[in-house]
């Protein structure tokens, strides 16, 4: 049996994923702030709080906007000083690496 140190290695085929366009990229994420928006829509922090589904919904948006944000170009990103770019890359990186400690009001 191998050792646990071992394990797993070499036991996922690598994936290639291509490049994908940041203008689609820009797409995900207001699709995903449509949905956060939709899904939270007519709720106060009270009844979202309790919404067990839509927090784990709207974690899941703030991952794909972190995510797509991390692919913008940095000149698109200058370009746009307005938008929140630190605050989104940094959601998506709390919401999956550190989703032990988010709390729901932090959503």
């Amino acid at each position: 049996m191998p050792s646990s140190a071992s394990c797993g290695r070499g036991s996922l085929p690598s994936r290639s994923v291509p490049a994908r366009d940041w203008r689609l990229r820009i797409e995900d994420i207001l699709a995903a702030v449509e949905r956060v928006q939709r899904y939270t829509a007519r709720m106060d922090l009270a009844s979202f709080l309790a919404d067990e589904k839509t927090v784990d919904a709207v974690s899941f948006c703030f991952g794909v906007i972190g995510e797509a944000a991390r692919h913008i170009p940095e000149d698109v990103v200058a370009a746009n000083p307005d938008l929140p770019w630190p605050e989104m890359r940094a959601m998506r990186n709390v919401v999956v690496h550190e989703y032990f400690g988010v709390t729901q009001e932090t959503l």
